[in-house]
């Protein structure tokens, strides 16, 4: 999901609708699992944002997110709300369990304690991070704090073989 339009829709009220219809169409499809995807803080608004968290907290969806990935993504957020995206997206409640936040390798001593004690997971995706050189999740210190790990790889545009194996042997 998206502020603005794609081919998937034209913007976050279509992509709303058409996966909560795609959803219904296979949610007794033993082998399929659906997850909130808005791409991350800076392409999605508050209110679509909160629409999410009402919606996961509700359904029991995951929501998946690209957040902190950058030092400039923090920075920008920084200069157009006064808050890091992790504070944000706390005071729009989805900073829960079925938060999976992806990269995560701009974070404070705070918010990584703010993950653990909200049972945040975060997946990990070290040949992107070096590709993009955004920078290294600090994964040691979220699993002393007691943060679960996954491994990703992002995007064919952030990865070159979107390979797990290759992906866990980086990391």
């Amino acid at each position: 999901m998206f502020d603005f339009p794609s081919v998937w829709g034209n913007g976050p009220e279509d992509y709303l609708k058409k996966g909560l219809q795609l959803r219904d169409d296979y949610k007794h499809h033993e082998m399929i699992q659906f997850t909130f995807a808005p791409h991350a803080p800076y392409t999605v608004s508050d209110e679509p944002l909160k629409k999410i968290a009402t919606l996961s907290n509700e359904l029991g969806i995951p929501v998946h997110m690209h957040i902190h990935e950058t030092a400039h993504e923090v920075k920008e957020a920084l200069k157009a709300t006064g808050k890091r995206p992790i504070k944000r997206l706390e005071e729009l409640g989805l900073i829960t369990p079925n938060l999976i936040a992806v990269h995560m390798t701009q974070l404070q001593r705070g918010e990584m304690e703010l993950l653990a004690q909200n049972g945040v997971s975060v997946a990990h995706c070290p040949q992107s991070n070096m590709k993009l050189a955004s920078g290294i999740c600090p994964v040691q210190e979220l699993m002393t704090a007691g943060v679960n790990i996954a491994i990703g790889t992002d995007g064919n545009a952030s990865n070159n073989d979107l390979n797990m194996l290759a992906e866990m042997k980086s990391a």
